[in-house]
């Protein structure tokens, strides 16, 4: 897929994101709308190193379940500040750039440059993936799995299209596995890698796709460091078996 046709599915997407809020939701609640997610930059993340799908729960925009009408990947280009000031004050952002980065880049956590609102350099790698969310609305400031499934009901369709669309080579699901489990067994084999999982980390081939269950980036369990070097080090073993890139 080229990058107009990437670009002009993921848009066509959004406007089906809207249909359903418009025709299915079912508590409205004043003062909000969508918040519309993919690929950052299609260019980029066409060209990247490893295709990453960062699968997370909800967008969050005040704490409160209002506003939205946005789009999250058209923030992060108009807005040169959105990812660096975003990542330094957000550790969900924070640890997803650092995993992309070293991802991508194929550098452990302890070599990378330093996060902060001034550099752009690790933030770079959040505009060479793709991240969706299970909700398409606004986020309470704290939400369960179970009201999390509840949302997985109403967008499961467009979720499903928009991984299918992406077609991302590895798919990180930041606490969202266990959401969409089900539905991925009863469209093809989930085969779990025993070798190449931990106690918090685990990861199942899905034909030729990684998918990865891992804590929230947001999560405070395990070290940053931790968090960051596991993830690529299970990806590179991935790829490696692959015959995949480990330059």
């Amino acid at each position: 897929m080229d990058i107009n046709e990437l670009t002009k599915q993921i848009n066509e997407l959004n406007d089906e994101v809207y249909r359903v809020y418009e025709t299915k939701y079912p508590d409205r609640i004043e003062n909000a709308a969508p918040i519309t997610d993919g690929v950052y930059d299609a260019k980029k993340y066409l060209e990247s190193r490893v295709k990453i799908l960062w699968l997370l729960k909800e967008p969050y925009c005040g704490g409160d379940g209002t506003g939205g009408e946005w789009d999250l990947p058209e923030q992060a280009n108009i807005h040169k500040w959105f990812f660096p000031i975003n990542a330094f004050k957000n550790p969900t952002f924070a640890n997803m750039a650092y995993t992309s980065y070293g991802i991508l880049r194929n550098m452990c956590y302890g070599d990378m440059p330093w996060l902060n609102k001034n550099d752009f350099e690790v933030n770079k790698a959040l505009l060479e993936v793709a991240h969706i969310n299970i909700s398409k609305m606004p986020a309470w400031t704290r939400s369960s799995i179970s009201a999390v499934s509840n949302h997985f009901l109403i967008w499961k369709d467009i979720i499903l299209k928009q991984i299918q669309v992406i077609n991302p080579e590895v798919m990180i699901c930041g606490n969202t596995f266990s959401i969409i489990k089900d539905t991925l067994s009863s469209m093809g084999e989930l085969k779990k890698l025993e070798g190449l999982s931990e106690e918090w980390l685990s990861s199942y081939e899905y034909g030729s796709r990684l998918i990865i269950d891992a804590y929230h980036p947001a999560q405070t369990q395990i070290a940053r460091e931790d968090y960051v070097d596991s993830i690529k080090e299970l990806i590179d073993q991935w790829t490696l078996h692959k015959g995949g890139p480990n330059t």
